[in-house]
């Protein structure tokens, strides 16, 4: 394809730059944004109601929780740098990580690492590629299928990383389009290496943009998951499927800025037709999330947005209690102040 040819011949010719002129095409100011994010999360273990209900009597589902809702205290930082590495287009190299901080439940704390690359390759066409990493996420406390006394409950964590490619054009004036394609791992922790599972997916986005004040989206995104190991006989792969329309709008003048409205439609198919895994066997879920964002009019380095968010899982499943236990509804509500510094390196 044209724009790995393009990349390919970039990378020839920087390696046969002089060292002075590779060090000039690095040169470049270096950005930083640093910010802190207050926000509450109503039940960010994903209790369905059933369990909700049961706390009471099974306090042990909480792990070491100490209440099913909690403030969440996230520090970001941003890291952003243009060198001019290919021709004439300068790279744009984002490092974003963020530490977030669960006021009622630490083992939910954890920090996460993105790097992402945009490369402009001429006539509003552009190469993107990513990488993501999260050492430890704790999904909640459940008990061990291999603990022959079924009563404990142990920490369920898993680490993640995605790998990421994506090409970006324009269609006429107004129209973009992106096209995705994407790979994760999430490896569990000794109590649960049975769940290890690769994640494959593909998406198009396509966006219009008819005027400066109003911006459309459109995602479509179809993954396949399997499981890595075959520790056990069930089959815990699905196929799912995922919409998510979004808009924003700005305004010239005012207080409020800018408005961004984002919609996802998801539905999952579980795989297992294994009767002795009412769990997985033929269960499917579809789920609905909003979110809202408010940008309002700021100047100079310090910027700051106002969001919420709501989300709400419907199971299907020939067994009750698995729709009892794994349909659950779940809102957010936060704030983002940021702070910009810029380090230049120019030569």
């Amino acid at each position: 394809m044209k724009f790995i040819r393009l990349i390919l011949v970039g990378l020839f010719t920087v390696g046969m730059l002089p060292a002075q002129t590779i060090l000039q095409r690095l040169a470049a100011p270096v950005k930083f944004q640093w910010g802190v994010e207050p926000e509450y999360q109503s039940n960010p273990l994903n209790f369905s109601q059933l369990e909700q209900d049961s706390i009471a009597n099974n306090p042990a589902i909480l792990g070491s929780a100490r209440t099913i809702d909690s403030g969440v205290l996230t520090g970001v930082l941003k890291i952003y740098y243009e060198p001019r590495l290919f021709g004439d287009y300068a790279t744009r190299i984002t490092i974003f990580s963020f530490y977030h901080y669960y006021t009622s439940m630490s083992d939910k704390n954890y920090a996460s690492v993105n790097i992402n690359l945009v490369q402009p390759l001429g006539n509003w066409m552009y190469a993107k590629a990513g990488y993501s990493v999260v050492p430890s996420y704790y999904l909640r406390h459940y008990r061990d299928a291999d603990d022959q006394s079924g009563n404990t409950r142990y920490a369920c964590t898993y680490s993640t990383d995605k790998i990421w490619a994506a090409f970006e054009h324009r269609i006429g004036k107004k129209f973009t389009a992106e096209y995705r394609g994407q790979t994760r791992v999430q490896y569990y922790n000794p109590h649960f290496t049975e769940y290890d599972m690769r994640i494959r997916e593909g998406a198009v986005q396509l966006g219009f943009e008819p005027s400066k004040r109003w911006n459309f989206d459109l995602t479509g995104l179809y993954g396949w998951a399997q499981d890595i190991n075959d520790l056990d006989p069930q089959n815990r792969s699905y196929r799912n499927l995922e919409l998510t329309p979004g808009l924003a709008y700005s305004w010239p003048k005012g207080f409020l800025h800018r408005m961004s409205l984002e919609m996802a439609f998801r539905q999952r198919d579980y795989l297992s037709e294994e009767e002795n895994d009412p769990l997985h066997n033929g269960r499917g879920q579809s789920e609905t999330e909003l979110n809202v964002t408010l940008y309002p009019r700021t100047t100079g380095s310090f910027d700051w947005f106002v969001y919420g968010g709501y989300r709400h899982r419907e199971v299907e499943s020939d067994f009750q209690h698995t729709i009892d236990l794994k349909s659950f509804t779940r809102w957010e509500l936060g704030l983002r102040v940021t702070f910009d510094t810029i380090w230049d390196i120019y030569l």
